[in-house]
């Protein structure tokens, strides 16, 4: 993709939906959910984004990988088929 082609569409998905600004807080919350559910490799990515979750006090994620959230408790998982 060339970059004037992902610059418009990465303004286009920011138009679409709120990002969420990366505190302080997220890196302390993403080491607990790391230790407390034992995460390691590419999951750790998934964790992440709950971390980040958390502490903006979102509950819920739209994604084709709902079974990658399962183990997190309070996470709402939102299937696109489902929207």
């Amino acid at each position: 993709m060339h970059l004037a082609t992902a610059q418009k569409e990465l303004a286009e998905l920011r138009a679409l939906f709120r990002v969420l600004p990366y505190t302080a807080d997220v890196l302390p919350a993403w080491e607990r959910i790391v230790v407390a559910q034992g995460v390691s490799g590419k999951q750790a990515h998934d964790a992440h984004l709950v971390a980040l979750m958390q502490v903006h006090s979102v509950m819920s994620i739209l994604t084709f990988n709902g079974e990658d959230f399962s183990r997190y408790p309070g996470i709402t998982v939102l299937k696109p088929e489902e929207i």
